[in-house]
């Protein structure tokens, strides 16, 4: 049967954590925890601290608290040590000190020598009491509102900024002969792409903008296909392995073998 510090050892290795994790994570001192895994339990503070530290470890450790405080009660009974005597001695002491506050026989308290009580609390000091905390929580309120109202007077100034640039950045406009206002806009390139067919599939290429389909029928096995386009395809095929688009001479293959639909810039 494994002892305690066995047991707490394991754990922790298991775990996979150092003494110094293990104590830092616990607030419980290093050489305590190096003390309890090699079964040294006197460590010169009084049993119930052990057991708290005990119980502390092993609930960090994910291991039975109880069974690992009982094992500690059985070792402690074993060595003859009582947990009474302890807390005894504790209760003496505290008597001792208690009666070392009285006078001794024959002598008399003096109303004079004796403290005065404190006086009690009135009302007003409640209300006044009070009153400074309100207005401790009334500052608080104020900063925590003007602070809420500055973000957002920001965010406003912000979005204003990004409408102006979106707004800067729209297209110029020229004014012809007629008087007509006409957008400046910039047409799109025309390109050439090649349909090779390594198979036989069918194809169909649609422009996105402007919408239009600028091819749809069947490609036979070493066909190929020239394409003018504008901006942005989309192609569909029905046997991706078997096709192949060419475009400024380089090819490029499709990222499906069967059916499939892809995007082509």
């Amino acid at each position: 049967m494994q002892s305690i510090g066995e047991r707490l050892e394991e754990a922790r290795k298991r775990r996979g954590v150092t003494i110094r994790e293990a104590a830092e994570a616990t607030k419980i001192r290093g050489d305590y925890l190096n003390s309890f895994e090699s079964n040294n339990f006197d460590i010169s503070i009084p049993e119930i601290y052990v057991r708290g530290f005990l119980r502390s470890y092993a609930g960090y450790l994910k291991i039975s608290s109880e069974k690992i405080v009982t094992d500690y009660n059985a070792i402690l009974l074993a060595s003859g040590k009582s947990s009474k005597r302890e807390s005894r001695e504790l209760y003496g002491r505290v008597e001792l000190a208690q009666a070392s506050n009285l006078p001794a026989d024959g002598d008399s308290i003096d109303s004079e020598d004796a403290s005065p009580a404190e006086p009690k609390p009135s009302i007003s000091d409640y209300l006044n009491n009070f009153k400074d905390k309100f207005a401790n929580l009334d500052r608080e309120l104020v900063v925590k509102v003007s602070a809420i109202a500055v973000a957002s007077l920001l965010s406003i100034v912000l979005l204003i900024w990004l409408i102006k640039v979106l707004i800067s950045s729209e297209p110029e406009a020229t004014v012809t002969d007629s008087g007509a206002v006409v957008e400046q806009i910039a047409p799109d390139v025309q390109e050439t792409i090649t349909l090779i067919a390594n198979g036989d599939l069918r194809v169909k290429v649609l422009q996105v903008e402007p919408r239009q389909v600028l091819y749809d029928g069947p490609l036979a096995e070493g066909e190929q296909k020239e394409i003018n386009k504008t901006g942005r395809i989309v192609i569909t095929y029905s046997e991706g392995k078997n096709l192949v688009i060419e475009k400024d001479g380089s090819k490029f293959g499709m990222p499906v073998e069967g059916k499939g639909r892809s995007p082509f810039q």
